[in-house]
Formats: C-alpha cells, structure tokens, sequence
C-alpha cells in the first residue's frame, strides 16, 4: 500500500520540488556538477528531466526506506516504521499512507531525550502501529506518560527499541538515550 507508487516516476516529478527545497543534489553528473534539467543553451534537456525524475525516485527511495523506515505488514493489518534519527534532530512527516488510513509522525530529539509522537490523520479504523526507532543505550521509557518496560533488540545494523501503538488517539514514546543511531 506505501510502497506502491514510490517507483512511480509521476510521482517523483510531483515530488521534484520537495527534493530541491531539502537542498539534495538530485542527479549528479560524471563530472561532479548537480545536473538541474537545463541545457547549457538555456533549453529544457528533456533527458536531464528524465534522470532528475529517477533521481528524486531516489531520494524518496531513501527518505521512505532508510530514514523512515516504512514496512507495511497488510497480512498482519499494521505498519511498521524504523525511523534513523541519525544527525537529524527533528523529523516530521505527514500523511503515510496504509489502508483507508494515513498518519503522521514527529521525531524531536532534545540531549538524551528521543520523543516520537504519532496520530492518525484519516482513516475509520485504527491503524496498529509498529514503532521501532534505532537507538543506541536507550534507557527510561514512558508511553504516552505512562512507565513502559520496553525490550531494545539487537538487529544486524544496530539497536531498535520495539513497541505496538493502536493509534486510536495521538500516541507519544519518551525515552533517555545515549546516541541516537
């Protein structure tokens, strides 16, 4: 269901603004330069808009799979998200779509403090929600306020921290960590 229209070159032109307002070079050159869809007359390279196109199909590849961490489960009716904070201090992305549904993600890491928030934005039935973020040394967890006695697991590229949110209402996971992976 999420992953069905990210190969859709259509959509990545859609998307082509987005690329460029995140300042990522979107296709690159065998000579280093940023290729931007012009010819050096001033004309539109209608190849060049062609490789820009699967050069953003790229960069949402990447943004889905890698930062994100989009899985869709349909046969268990949950979504899955493994989002990589990295060196990103703060991540915030709307409408991912499953289902009937769609819902929205913020990440804000403060110190030693990851704090995920996630709701449903649209949909009849609550969407289950696998929420594993990759971290390093987590430590206290609390769930919407509340004490949670989370188990990290190690995966083979590092440390995620597991827990299942029925996003009937905004759901919020706090935890101490040392680095954020």
């Amino acid at each position: 269901p999420v992953a069905t229209d990210l190969g859709d070159v259509q959509l990545a032109a859609r998307l082509h603004g987005i690329a460029r307002a995140i300042g990522t070079p979107l296709v690159t050159r065998d000579d280093g330069a940023e290729d931007n869809g012009v010819a050096d007359d001033g004309a539109a390279d209608d190849g060049a808009e062609d490789d820009l196109a699967e050069g953003d199909i790229a960069l949402i590849r990447r943004i889905a799979f890698e930062t994100i961490g989009i899985d869709p489960d349909a046969s268990r009716g949950r979504l899955r998200l493994r989002p990589r904070l990295n060196q990103l201090d703060e991540l915030h992305v709307r409408s991912i779509r499953f289902s009937d549904g769609s819902i929205s993600l913020h990440a804000d890491r403060t110190d030693d403090v990851l704090s995920i928030r996630v709701q449903q934005d649209a949909g009849s039935i609550p969407i289950t929600l696998l929420l594993e973020p990759f971290v390093n040394d987590p430590g206290p967890a609390t769930v919407d306020g509340q004490p949670a006695d989370l188990t990290p697991l190690a995966v083979h590229d590092g440390t995620i921290l597991p827990v299942q949110l029925v996003l009937d209402e905004e759901r919020t996971l706090t935890v101490r960590v040392g680095e954020i992976r």
